[in-house]
């Protein structure tokens, strides 16, 4: 009697018990989802609790990654507790050095990172005039010139306190206040929009988040009469192909160019006009406000691809500022701290030119010989 391998797999894998396993884990999730959505709605802090702790996509959320991140630190500071069980003052030092590294590490990828972008982001739209994240900051004073602002804080002292603290508090919170515009979210805020109601009611909106409908308005009309002055030159390069023989132009030809020129004349005029004057004009042609909705209805129209660009650049430069931290600064920072912390405590241990180096472990084992590395390159 041979050993049929095939056979055996396919009893297993056919086997009443295994095909239950997934039913059975399918019936506990239910019944586990049943009890939290019973929790969840007696509950409006439990609820606020599952809302945080619940993965959002490939995405964790900010409370799971900060528990993750305590887990690895936590670890650590166990085995560097455990390395030299004779030598506290080494053990010390290992901890400090964890933590003077670990600590930063997770502060600047949970917190410093967001509170980046929220202050490139705001200081990018207050400079375009294109609000760039999800709320501005409040207005700290009604003043302008310092003497004026400086009579209103000592008039309101606790108010403008209050609102300092709570802008502060809106750039470093995590989980909510201020933040820069996804490319999702950028797409929804300028376009999609399907009549000049919606359109008109957009720039309001933006106006509102501390925007300038100037230079909102500025990017659509150029955009708007760079693309129709293609249109004319094209237009304008055929009329040879569809010229009489007499060189006249064909009636129907004529006609669409004369069209064509007019839509860039009144483009150039709500140009001249301003925001305000496109606000307040209701008799834009047709034609024109067809152009200027089907700018609206593209979602990768010129006003949000200047959008997410510029918030893509800011956030590359924040995370380079990060990386570079992380990477040179903040390891050159720990040198100096053991720099600092060798010289003042094992001075009289150290040697006094490099060729002592190589007899150091043997005279002194307290002294490791990337420390005495580290002690000749301060002191030379």
């Amino acid at each position: 009697m041979g050993f049929n391998i095939n056979s055996i797999t396919s009893k297993i894998t056919n086997s009443k018990a295994l095909k239950s396993i997934p039913q059975k884990m399918n019936n506990i999730s239910v019944k586990i989802g049943s009890k939290f959505d019973k929790l969840c709605s007696k509950s409006d802090t439990f609820q606020k609790v599952v809302n945080a702790l619940e993965p959002n996509g490939g995405d964790n959320s900010w409370f799971l990654m900060l528990g993750l991140m305590a887990m690895v630190v936590g670890p650590r500071i166990t085995t560097a507790a455990k390395r030299n069980p004779d030598n506290k003052e080494a053990t010390k030092d290992e901890i400090k050095e964890i933590l003077f590294r670990d600590i930063q590490t997770i502060s600047i990828i949970m917190l410093s990172l967001k509170a980046m972008n929220a202050l490139i982001s705001a200081a990018a739209g207050k400079m375009s005039g294109i609000p760039m994240s999800n709320k501005p900051y409040i207005e700290m004073f009604n003043s302008k010139g310092l003497k004026n602002k400086a009579m209103e804080f000592i008039q309101e002292p606790l108010q403008k306190t209050k609102i300092l603290f709570k802008n502060i508090f809106d750039t470093i919170n995590p989980i909510g206040g201020k933040k820069c515009y996804t490319t999702e979210e950028s797409i929804a805020k300028y376009s999609g929009f399907s009549d000049m109601n919606q359109i008109r009611k957009m720039f309001d909106a933006a106006i509102s988040q501390k925007g300038d409908g100037e230079s909102i308005f500025g990017v659509v009309i150029d955009s708007l009469i760079k693309k129709q002055q293609d249109v004319v030159n094209n237009l304008n390069s055929q009329a040879i192909s569809c010229a009489n023989k007499d060189g006249s132009l064909t009636n129907a030809f004529a006609s669409e160019v004369e069209k064509a020129k007019d839509i860039l004349k009144e483009l150039m005029q709500l140009k001249e006009q301003g925001y305000k004057g496109f606000q307040n004009n209701n008799n834009i042609s047709k034609a024109s406000e067809n152009l200027i909705i089907s700018f609206f209805k593209d979602p990768n129209n010129a006003l949000v691809q200047k959008v997410v660009n510029l918030n893509a650049q800011l956030k590359t430069l924040a995370y380079g500022i990060e990386v570079g931290y992380l990477g040179f600064g903040l390891p050159y920072l720990n040198q100096k701290r053991l720099e600092k912390k060798y010289l003042k405590t094992k001075k009289e241990q150290m040697p006094e030119t490099l060729s002592e180096i190589k007899n150091i472990s043997h005279t002194n084992k307290n002294l490791k010989e990337h420390e005495v590395k580290l002690y000749h390159n301060f002191i030379k």
